[in-house]
């Protein structure tokens, strides 16, 4: 018998060819409530990422998030007990963006491996551009989480990032096992991609000049080349 939490569902994963059916027992269903509460907390996040973006860590205030939000201030302290809280909630947002695209670009099925990695380049250099006031905020503020009472919170980040590496490595690995690419450890070189990759992204997000589509074109293919074939003329 079927607990009234479980519930049997249809997964639609987007393919190249199409869309695949997937069915899986055992997912949870979230409540009204529990959906209400994340919108909420989902639009507080996004009014966050503007005021902060605008006006720096420390020119912020919960008023001024709260009326971006149109809630009242109290409401915000339902979601995050303080400005900290909700500063690292807007960059635990970043990361699961982050980590959703790896999985929805790197897991699409009968796609050429170079296309994935174009793909999943493209997508890290266009999130990095439409962020790009909030990271440039993220790097001006990341001494504040050096600090011993931010370690747990800086640790489920770090544990994201190797999540989503993981899965470029398996990407990576599989090209190995094919003999397309040279014996190394899958996970160190997929670290040194993204590596090439998000120094890229740093550079031109503090760039006055922004990049437009065509420009995220050509770096994300230089990019991708550069890594797996080199330079040098064969």
């Amino acid at each position: 018998m079927t607990n009234k939490n479980e519930v049997w569902t249809t997964v639609h994963v987007n393919t190249k060819k199409g869309l695949k059916m997937e069915e899986l027992k055992g997912v949870s269903v979230p409540s009204r409530k529990e959906r209400e509460k994340k919108a909420r907390q989902q639009e507080i996040l996004r009014a966050a990422r503007i005021v902060f973006s605008e006006k720096g860590f420390h020119d912020t205030t919960l008023e001024e998030i709260a009326h971006k939000a149109e809630f009242a201030k109290g409401t915000i302290y339902n979601y995050f007990a303080n400005k900290d809280e909700l500063f690292y909630g807007m960059i635990d947002d970043v990361f699961d963006e982050m980590h959703a695209f790896a999985v929805s670009v790197l897991g699409v099925e009968g796609m050429p491996v170079h296309e994935k990695l174009n793909a999943y380049a493209r997508s890290t250099i266009e999130h990095a551009v439409k962020n790009s006031a909030l990271f440039k905020l993220m790097m001006r503020e990341a001494p504040r989480y050096a600090m011993e009472e931010f370690d747990a919170k800086m640790k489920r980040l770090h544990d994201r990032e190797l999540a989503s590496r993981k899965i470029l490595a398996q990407v990576i690995a599989g090209e190995i096992g094919n003999s397309n690419l040279s014996q190394n450890d899958p996970l160190e070189v997929a670290m040194l991609f993204d590596g090439m990759l998000r120094f890229y992204c740093m550079n031109h997000i503090k760039a006055t000049t922004p990049l437009t589509g065509a420009d995220i074109d050509r770096a994300s293919k230089l990019i991708v080349t550069v890594f797996f074939e080199g330079i040098q003329t064969k």
